[in-house]
């Protein structure tokens, strides 16, 4: 039997509060459902999230959550205020909700899911899932999950971010074939200098860590 991150008590709080996190990210700060994978995939505070703080899953409500992450990827000073929504209704809400749940029920860190699939295959789902028992998509969406060949960290996180290749090229100033040769595995990318790590993981903002494999 799997040893969960966290006690079964706080999975409604952290369901409720991804869920909300998530319908206020894409739909307040209007970031795209793929840019907000991406920040689950690498935000130390998801990170947190996944391993159970009480502070994060239960302790921040589900707007403070989304403010914490869009302040922490992009260094502002203030997040959008929240917009009307329905809670509980919206496939974004869903999708926060049900990956809360998957996470949690498989003791997977959310970087080891958005390696796999994108939050808009998640959104995708809800037409087909969200009214049946959660029990259903977190059997079918796990057998997918451990069918999909991984991409690189480097190019994950690169396209939930948005840019190509020789857009990240120019921002980082490394050169577009050495992330080339990271992304299709040519070149190690643990053996990279901290300097190209920190290079590229600026523009992206992720840590160095998350870049490596």
């Amino acid at each position: 039997m799997a040893i969960r991150s966290y006690n079964e008590v706080y999975l409604n709080d952290a369901k409720r509060n991804l869920g909300v996190a998530t319908d206020y990210l894409v739909n307040a700060c209007d970031l795209s459902a793929d840019r907000v994978g991406g920040i689950y995939a690498s935000s130390p505070t998801m990170s947190l999230f996944g391993r159970g703080d009480p502070g994060i899953v239960a302790g921040l409500s589900g707007t403070e959550l989304g403010q914490r992450l869009f302040l922490e990827m992009r260094a502002v000073d203030e997040a959008p205020t929240p917009v009307k929504s329905f809670p509980g209704r919206s496939p974004e809400y869903w999708g926060g909700w049900a990956l809360a749940h998957f996470q949690w029920h498989w003791c997977k860190s959310f970087r080891w899911i958005f390696a796999r699939v994108s939050l808009s295959d998640v959104l995708a789902k809800y037409s087909v899932y969200h009214e049946m028992d959660i029990s259903r998509f977190l059997e079918d969406f796990m057998r997918e999950l451990v069918s999909v060949k991984t991409e690189k960290n480097l190019r994950r996180i690169r396209r939930a971010a948005g840019y190509s290749q020789s857009e990240l090229s120019r921002l980082s100033g490394v050169n577009i074939r050495n992330i080339q040769l990271y992304e299709q595995g040519v070149q190690d990318i643990n053996r990279a200098s901290a300097a190209t790590l920190a290079a590229l993981a600026r523009p992206l903002a992720c840590s160095i860590e998350n870049l490596m494999e």
